[in-house]
């Protein structure tokens, strides 16, 4: 038996976030450290500021195009472990 849930509506949102920063990712492991370690601090302090907002990282893009970082806002029960 399936627990009774009431349907809601609620306001959802997501954002699109364009860091404006160099990736390149050429292959070369030694020129990668530095821009790992720039995408890993860009991700935490995004995680950090949605989760006071009470939203999530949905989707983190890194492509020869740059870097684009998707958060929502507003889903009820969206928790992910290691989020």
């Amino acid at each position: 038996q399936q627990p009774h849930v009431k349907p809601e509506l609620r306001d959802v949102f997501t954002v699109f976030i364009q860091p404006k920063v160099q990736v390149d990712l050429n292959g070369r492991e030694a020129s990668h450290k530095e821009v790992l370690e720039l995408l890993n601090n860009i991700m935490l302090l995004i995680k950090s500021e949605a989760s006071i907002q009470k939203g999530h990282i949905r989707q983190m893009i890194v492509d020869d195009k740059g870097l684009v970082i998707m958060a929502n806002f507003g889903l009820r029960g969206s928790t992910f472990p290691n989020m």
